[in-house]
């Protein structure tokens, strides 16, 4: 028969491990709050919906814009990349803000580790609380069905705060942001440059007279083809018979030097 005090005991226990449950949804909420999205998805939607309404972000209508769009709620990385990009005034803003860094705030993988480290130390405290409450009170009726209800206990947090996902919500609203805010910014300084085609143009000159020099060359004849032809025919045997002969007066002096070597022998 189970006694008053594993009655006691098995009562008090379950109230602990609620009560620690308890302590740890408070817990976790509170920092669910710091790395809560919420303040700046808001943010992200004020800048949105003033760039789609006014259409140009300019010089006439910035201070209005800072002044409905910048504040404490303004991510700081974001209002770092913004004066970046107003002092240089060149390309767009998202390239002046590092997405990374605004982003790692909203991370929860730690948080979500802590809950799942929490949740999982409660539970085993809670099995080893159901089992001495099955061994000591087993002669009652309800003691198994009490124990297994006490084991789900500790689970709460698991199912209340691993499925958020707070940087998804962030990231999909700072695309957004950054590309109404591309799109309606127009205080970048435009550089004109002055390039002389001066040496360019006399060039392209050049090689129109010489085509046109080309083209206007009358077409030869085919008499005068053919007189070209037997000219340079003419020239190419003048060239062979020169060499011959330059081959032949070689060999009459190696025969005249062969000779005198053998008298002289």
């Amino acid at each position: 028969m189970p006694t008053n005090l594993d009655f006691s005991i098995t009562f008090y226990a379950y109230i602990a491990v609620a009560g620690l449950t308890l302590i740890g949804l408070v817990i976790f909420g509170i920092i669910l709050s710091k790395i809560s999205s919420g303040k700046f998805v808001k943010s992200c939607k004020t800048i949105s919906d003033f760039a789609n309404e006014t259409g140009t972000i300019d010089d006439g209508n910035l201070e209005q814009f800072e002044a409905t769009c910048l504040n404490e709620s303004t991510s700081p990385v974001l209002l770092e990349g913004w004066e970046a990009f107003k002092a240089a005034r060149f390309g767009y803003p998202s390239e002046y803000v590092d997405k990374t860094k605004v982003l790692d705030k909203f991370n929860a993988k730690k948080f979500k580790l802590g809950v799942l480290i929490y949740s999982l130390v409660l539970f085993v405290i809670d099995v080893i609380v159901a089992v001495y409450a099955i061994l000591t009170t087993r002669e009652y009726e309800y003691s198994l069905v009490i124990a297994i209800c006490s084991m789900l206990v500790p689970l709460i947090p698991l199912a209340a705060y691993l499925p958020l996902k707070p940087v998804k919500k962030a990231e999909a609203a700072f695309d957004q942001t950054m590309d109404d805010l591309d799109t309606a910014v127009k205080l970048q300084r435009l550089v004109e440059r002055k390039i002389d085609n001066s040496r360019l143009n006399a060039i392209q000159d050049v090689i129109k007279g010489v085509i046109l020099a080309e083209q206007s060359k009358p077409i030869p004849s085919k008499k005068d083809q053919l007189a070209r032809r037997a000219a340079m025919e003419n020239i190419a045997d003048d060239d062979l018979d020169d060499i011959r002969e330059e081959l032949f007066e070689d060999d009459d002096m190696t025969f005249a030097n062969l000779e005198r070597a053998l008298t002289e022998s």
